[in-house]
């Protein structure tokens, strides 16, 4: 019984594991994203629901701090 519990933890271990490893190539995917240009012009908002991943990153790297985040509360 022991063998067989020590086979399973190790089994969960080392696949969680592999799930925390970036492959190169996707490290790649993201930096290149991090640094294009923006496809489309950038509205000026505040609602951070109008906005895409990259007029945020953008707005922020102007120095915009302010954002309204709507939550349904």
């Amino acid at each position: 019984m022991s063998r067989f519990r020590i086979l399973v933890i190790s089994f969960v271990t080392f696949s969680f594991m592999g799930g925390l490893v970036t492959p190169a190539s996707a490290q790649i995917e993201v930096e290149d994203e991090l640094v294009m240009e923006r496809p489309i012009p950038a509205l000026n908002t505040i609602w951070i629901e109008e906005m895409t991943w990259i007029e945020i990153r953008d707005a922020l790297a102007e120095g915009k701090r302010t954002a309204i985040v709507p939550t349904g509360g």
